[in-house]
This record gives C-alpha cells, sequence and structure tokens, in this order.
C-alpha cells in the first residue's frame, strides 16, 4: 500500500466514527465545579482549624505546680548568673547587656548594671524572680539541687 492508500484509509475511517462530544458527568459540568468547589473550600476550613487548635496547643503552657515552676525558673536564674560571673572573672567587667554574655537576648532575662552592681531576673507569666550582684545564688536552689550539680555548700 501507498502512502496515500494509508491516508485514504484512516480518513475515511475517521470519517465513518461519529465523534460527538458527549457531555461528561463528574465536575466537568457547571454544578459539578460547584460541589467541587465547596467540598474543597469546606476541606480547607477543617483542615486550617485542626491547625489552629493544634498551634493553640503546642503554645500553651505546661501545667505544672507553683513548686516546679519556682525550682525551673531559680535553676534557670542559677545558670545565668553563673554564665554572668564567668564571663566577668574571664574579661574582668561586668557585660554591658545580656547579649554579651549569654549570646542572644533571652526575653525571659532581664538584666541591669549601673557601675559594679547588676540585677539579673527572670520573667515567666506573671511570676518574677530576682538576683542582686552580693546575693548568694546557691539560695536560689535547694541543697539536694546543689549536690545533684556537683555544687557543694558549706
Amino acid at each position: 500500500m501507498k502512502n496515500s492508500d494509508l491516508l485514504d484509509l484512516a480518513e475515511s475511517n475517521v470519517k465513518e466514527k461519529n465523534y460527538s462530544r458527549e457531555k461528561k458527568k463528574g465536575i466537568t459540568g457547571k454544578k459539578g465545579k460547584l460541589i467541587f468547589s465547596i467540598v474543597l473550600f469546606c476541606v480547607f476550613v477543617a483542615v486550617s482549624a485542626y491547625s489552629w487548635m493544634q498551634i493553640r496547643q503546642m503554645n500553651k503552657p505546661p501545667d505544672i505546680s507553683k513548686e516546679e515552676l519556682f525550682e525551673n525558673m531559680n535553676g534557670y536564674l542559677f545558670i545565668t548568673i553563673s554564665k554572668l560571673n564567668a564571663f566577668n572573672e574571664v574579661s574582668g567587667r561586668l557585660p554591658v547587656d545580656e547579649d554579651e554574655f549569654l549570646g542572644w537576648d533571652d526575653p525571659a532575662i532581664e538584666y541591669t548594671v549601673s557601675g559594679d552592681i547588676f540585677t539579673l531576673s527572670v520573667i515567666y507569666a506573671d511570676t518574677v524572680i530576682t538576683f542582686k550582684s552580693g546575693d548568694d545564688p546557691s539560695e536560689l536552689l535547694t541543697e539536694e539541687t546543689l549536690s545533684r550539680m556537683g555544687v557543694t555548700t558549706n
């Protein structure tokens, strides 16, 4: 067969078949697209609401007792004072701001300095624990906690 014969045969096959465009059912019609859009919107709203609730749950402070809260805050203040004292011993001066001895600006710590006197505070929600230079940092922790940390007391 020649190429022209093949083309004629293919052309006649195409003409014989009735390729009518039938309206497809599903999401191609206007009604289907509207339903699909509504379902998609409802899924989006449900996922957004679930995500929002999960984020709120993650950002919620843990439920701990006041004693645990004070113990954790005192421990954090003790470690921060240790960093401040280490900086003071190495450089021979008090740091200008907390970024200088911590390496970052910690929102839970409030540090003020005036000459050779400093004040450190730990702030969590509505609870504030303050330490002033000259105070004994070992008083922040219990003897049991200090011994677990390897700090000896007299």
